[in-house]
């Protein structure tokens, strides 16, 4: 009997420059994860991590692939400085060691995500402690994470971090969680790896937080095939992150190593990958806005089916404190998703499915 046809999640999307890409890479020999066109992929995200932005020109042609550009994504006066690896799931690792968390520390979480968000925290020994949603929407609860903060502090163990997830693209409420984090003196990892061409009041998402986590797996808006990056603002810390990206090597001739690194480094062929893709972003971005129009308008038909969107996120705001109900509305306009998957929602009044 013949299998039927499977549907992926979300598979990739050639732009069709790739292979006009890769040769690039093939003629210079720059196959290991170092060359110039890991700098080029970094230089053409941070442009991209600047859309919207009038002063910000066209992706390179791939002609221009050996220019030093020096351009990056602005956050107020601070450059965002994209590190390209080989997951995300790296870029949060990479931001943990960062921030000194060790063993024992607690880093702070949400319960709803994929668990390479989460992996990292026990990595290093350190305990995830979960925050659950908010009410209509997936990702953490402000008032859960407040909480959970000044609970922790009681007990003697202010959590070392927060990791906040813009899950399905939608961003979490970066208002609220980031005031909440400066008044605790928290860092947080942003982890935007679902969210790339997400935007909250005019800045693109991943740029919000201390630390920002991108990933280009297959499934993702643009892919590298498998690659991530770190965003960081503070060179140093760049340098700091690309040495234990490298395996953490001393300069010295020989092979010296003072404390632990790892092979996180994105190969130059991956790189090439996301140098093509970059180039498609908007489409790809405008491509998911009509699908899920289009998702919308078709569900209408039915009843007890509903396609999660930003009008669901603040009709069930309407049930929360009245306080925090008119913050959601005020920065409702702010809100850009990028798409990236449709969530379908089912009334158990009016449809029997369930997930198995």
């Amino acid at each position: 009997m013949s299998q039927p046809k499977r549907i992926f999640l979300n598979p990739p999307h050639q732009s069709g420059g790739e292979q006009q890409w890769l040769a690039k890479v093939l003629e210079s020999n720059y196959l290991a994860p170092v060359g110039p066109m890991l700098h080029e992929f970094e230089e053409a995200l941070g442009r991209a991590l600047r859309r919207g932005d009038p002063e910000c020109g066209p992706l390179n042609d791939p002609q221009d692939v050996w220019a030093e550009k020096g351009d990056g994504a602005h956050r107020g006066d601070k450059t965002i400085l994209p590190i390209a690896l080989n997951s995300g799931t790296s870029a949060i690792h990479l931001a943990l060691r960062l921030i000194g968390v060790q063993r024992g520390d607690v880093v702070l979480c949400q319960s709803m995500t994929f668990a390479g968000s989460t992996f990292p925290i026990n990595y290093l020994g350190a305990e995830p402690l979960f925050i659950d949603s908010s009410a209509g929407s997936f990702n953490m609860d402000p008032g859960l994470l407040e909480q959970a903060i000044i609970d922790c502090i009681h007990e003697g163990r202010k959590p070392k971090a927060i990791i906040a997830v813009h899950l399905y693209g939608f961003s979490y409420d970066i208002t609220r969680i980031h005031q909440i984090a400066r008044a605790y003196d928290i860092p947080i990892i942003e982890d935007a790896a679902e969210a790339l061409g997400s935007v909250y009041g005019g800045k693109s998402c991943g740029t919000f937080g201390d630390y920002g986590v991108l990933s280009f797996n297959g499934n993702k808006i643009i892919t590298t095939a498998g690659g991530g990056a770190l965003l960081v603002t503070d060179p140093d810390l760049r340098e700091r992150a690309l040495y234990l990206a490298q395996q953490a090597k001393s300069p010295a001739d020989h092979y010296h190593h003072r404390e632990v690194g790892y092979n996180y480094r994105m190969p130059s062929l991956n790189a090439a990958l996301g140098c093509a893709q970059l180039q498609t972003l908007e489409q790809r971005l405008s491509q998911k806005k009509e699908i899920h129009l289009r998702y919308q308008e078709l569900v209408k038909s039915y009843n007890g089916i509903e396609i999660y969107s930003l009008t669901t996120l603040f009709k069930e705001v309407e049930h929360v404190h009245e306080n925090e109900q008119a913050q959601a509305h005020e920065h409702e306009h702010e809100y850009q998703p990028n798409h990236w998957l449709n969530i379908l929602i089912l009334d158990s009044k009016y449809c029997t499915l369930t997930p198995s």
